[in-house]
């Protein structure tokens, strides 16, 4: 899967802290953007709701995912990860 889609997959079921939530699958693409994929059947209001919530998580706690990148690469892969993250 991670050639197809061209992620990097960093964790699988992510704990997003104490509010409960995990993002199915986590990663970084070619360019160190970090990726959010969320596996659903059905997509309604709660799901996109989930989703940003999961975005605005990583952005206001990006040095957990650089941690993250770490320990799975290197430094200098976390140093390059593109802080830009938004929604698509």
């Amino acid at each position: 899967m991670e050639t197809m889609l061209g992620i990097c997959f960093q964790a699988v079921e992510y704990r997003t802290g104490r509010h409960g939530g995990r993002i199915d699958s986590l990663g970084l693409d070619e360019n160190g953007t970090p990726v959010i994929v969320e596996y659903e059947r059905t997509l309604d209001e709660a799901v996109v709701v989930r989703r940003l919530s999961y975005l605005c998580r990583l952005q206001d706690h990006p040095y957990e995912f650089e941690e993250m990148v770490k320990a799975r690469f290197d430094a200098e892969a976390a140093g390059e990860i593109d802080r830009s993250a938004r929604a698509s």
